[in-house]
């Protein structure tokens, strides 16, 4: 029970890290490397909820940027194109849970729920993505402005500005 605790560490799912050592516990109380191990687990867990409480959830695709091939060449092909709602993508269930695990996570969640909620054998997956992208939650451009506005390098005013600006000089 002890070693099924350990592979789950790695893969960042504590609680079933945690479970099974718990359970280990059970067999032996006294066990010095279960007893680490929880200790670690614990720490992992406070450290995760101070990194998610210094940086807000919009940076998180600055210090955490995308590592899927295919969403870096998406967001960058989507950057300009009209939003589309995410749950008329893939429903407002599955938006529900790609947006948590966004907001939990960032990239590595959005990644992961997606994969779960459209499975990349799928003959769409990649149409489907481009269109989820297109939602303003994930916009890079809408998380730089944000990033612009909390830390004081430009107004919200201004932003909008540029946003009208950009706007008028495209071509219809």
């Amino acid at each position: 029970m002890r070693g099924q605790g350990g592979q789950p560490v790695d893969l960042n799912r504590l609680d079933e890290a945690e479970d099974a050592l718990r359970k280990s516990l059970e067999f032996d109380p006294e066990s010095e490397t279960a007893h680490n191990e929880l200790g670690y687990i614990e720490d992992l867990r406070r450290k995760q909820a101070a990194q998610k409480e210094e940086i807000p959830w919009f940076l998180h695709s600055f210090v955490n940027p995308p590592t899927d091939p295919l969403t870096i060449r998406l967001l960058a092909l989507v950057e300009d194109l009209p939003s589309i709602p995410g749950p008329k993508t893939v429903g407002p269930e599955n938006y529900s849970r790609i947006f948590d695990a966004f907001m939990q996570r960032g990239w590595a969640g959005f990644e992961e729920e997606f994969d779960r909620v459209m499975p990349r054998d799928r003959a769409d997956y990649a149409d489907v993505k481009r269109d989820m992208l297109c939602e303003p939650l994930f916009s890079i451009k809408a998380h730089r402005n944000m990033a612009d506005a909390v830390l004081g390098n430009k107004t919200v005013e201004e932003i909008f500005d540029e946003m009208a600006k950009q706007q008028e000089q495209k071509p219809q």
